[in-house]
């Protein structure tokens, strides 16, 4: 009995034992969980972080907003330095140049201000702007040349702490404008009585079914060997001629050169020639008088045909132009010197008969066309005598009125033995082949009167550059 007891008190002891070794080790147990759990926390860290890391990063972000409203002042204020620049050589302001020798600095200055005024980012703080004019060349009239400078500053979003980092920006603008280039034209024209050939086909059969089937009209249907009474048939009723083309052609590009020059900027001169050489138009500005002087198609007054038969003297003509009116030689494009371009528009046949004036530079080229047996008519002995008037610079235009076989003698023995060779003689007597063209009807005149105008226009343009 005993021993059962001593031995339950002693299991008993063990138990207590046990219990309490356990409830000591709890605190500590927790107290080691905590510690891991601290240990394992880091929100005191991204705290402590963020603090450190907050005056930069609100430095860098206005930094950032700062760097962009200095890059949207700069922006704005290149852009009205552009136009600005821009204004001081526009086409108004070279005008004005030309015209009385002021640039157009004051505009560009007062336009910059206005616009820049506008500009909430920022003030502008220095402003230079500078126009000047560059000299003639050889080639060129000059140029006037614009430059825009400015310094704008920035309110600083933390003047303390960012100083003046992106609180200034600068900016220059320049603009250069040929200017305006001027020119002399001398427009020597064909007035001889093949240009009486009608302008188109419906009118070479018109003319021909009132003139016992010629199509000239300068031509009498009576005409025979030592019997030539002169031009009796006159203009035929509905039907227009070469010449009447050659007015309208003419009429356009006069009209071209109204809508685009400045004030005497193009000047017109205008000749006919037949066995001599006619000035119908002396070199001027006024244009309005250049037109009047050339006419109309089927209006009197202005180019004419002849009425008697006058020969052609292509040769003669141009020499007398190279010396009588041509008198200088290209320039640089300015007022005082401008560039000199001659247009020659033939039918380019040499034609001796009636009218044929002895000159010294009128021989006929074999083969020649003959009247009747008598040696008449060649093509153009273009040299020298349009080397002679391109060795002073000038630039020569021709424009070929293709001679059409319309039957009778005076194609078929007057020109069909060289007529395959006219094209090849004036293209030689042309500058280029950008200034050579061939025209057979009214509507190709026309168009390559324009074409050879335009090119005239773009070549100075050029030289201008």
């Amino acid at each position: 009995m005993f021993r059962r007891e001593t031995a339950r008190s002693l299991h008993a002891f063990h138990h207590r034992r046990m219990k309490r070794q356990m409830s000591a080790q709890r605190p500590l147990t927790r107290l080691l969980s905590v510690a891991k759990r601290f240990r394992g926390a880091r929100s005191g860290n991204v705290a402590i972080i963020f603090a450190f890391a907050l005056v930069p990063m609100v430095l860098a972000t206005l930094g950032v907003v700062q760097y962009g409203l200095a890059i949207s002042l700069r922006t704005k204020l290149n852009a009205i330095a552009d136009a600005a620049a821009l204004q001081a050589v526009s086409n108004p302001a070279m005008l004005t140049y030309v015209n009385t020798g002021a640039t157009g600095q004051a505009n560009a200055t007062a336009m910059f201000n206005t616009q820049a005024a506008a500009v909430k980012e920022g003030k502008v703080s220095s402003l230079n702007v500078n126009v000047t004019a560059s000299g003639a060349t050889t080639t060129s009239p000059g140029a006037l040349t614009a430059t825009v400078s400015y310094t704008a500053t920035l309110t600083s979003l933390l003047p303390g702490l960012l100083g003046s980092t992106f609180t200034s920006v600068s900016g220059t603008s320049t603009a250069t404008a040929t200017l305006p280039t001027y020119v002399n034209f001398y427009l020597l024209l064909d007035n001889s009585p093949s240009m009486g050939i009608g302008a188109t086909a419906a009118d070479i059969t018109k003319i021909g079914s009132v003139n016992g089937g010629c199509g000239f009209e300068c031509h009498s249907p009576e005409a025979t060997q030592g019997n030539y009474p002169g031009y009796t048939t006159g203009y035929v009723s509905g039907a227009s001629n070469r010449l009447d083309a050659l007015k309208t052609a003419v009429q356009l590009i006069i009209a071209q050169a109204q809508g685009e020059m400045v004030s005497g900027q193009y000047k017109f001169a205008v000749y006919t020639f037949n066995n001599s050489v006619t000035k119908l138009s002396g070199l001027t500005a006024n244009l309005n008088q250049t037109s009047s002087d050339v006419g109309f198609a089927n209006q009197s007054g202005g180019i004419q045909l002849p009425t008697t038969d006058q020969g052609t003297q292509i040769a003669d003509a141009v020499q007398w132009l190279t010396q009588n009116a041509v008198t200088s030689g290209s320039g640089n494009g300015t007022q005082a010197s401008p560039f000199q371009f001659v247009f020659l528009v033939t039918d380019g046949v040499e034609d001796h008969a009636f009218g044929y004036q002895p000159g010294s530079y009128d021989t006929l080229t074999s083969p020649v066309g003959s009247w009747y047996g008598t040696p008449y008519a060649s093509v153009l002995l273009w040299s020298p005598v349009c080397a002679n008037l391109k060795s002073k610079g000038a630039t020569v235009g021709v424009i070929y009125t293709t001679y059409i076989n319309v039957g009778g003698l005076q194609y078929t023995d007057m020109v069909a033995p060289f007529a395959s060779n006219i094209a090849g003689a004036l293209q030689n007597c042309a500058s280029s082949s950008s200034f050579f063209f061939q025209a057979s009807d009214s509507t190709a005149l026309q168009n390559a009167m324009q074409a050879l105008f335009n090119n005239a226009l773009q070549q100075a343009a050029h030289l201008s550059q």
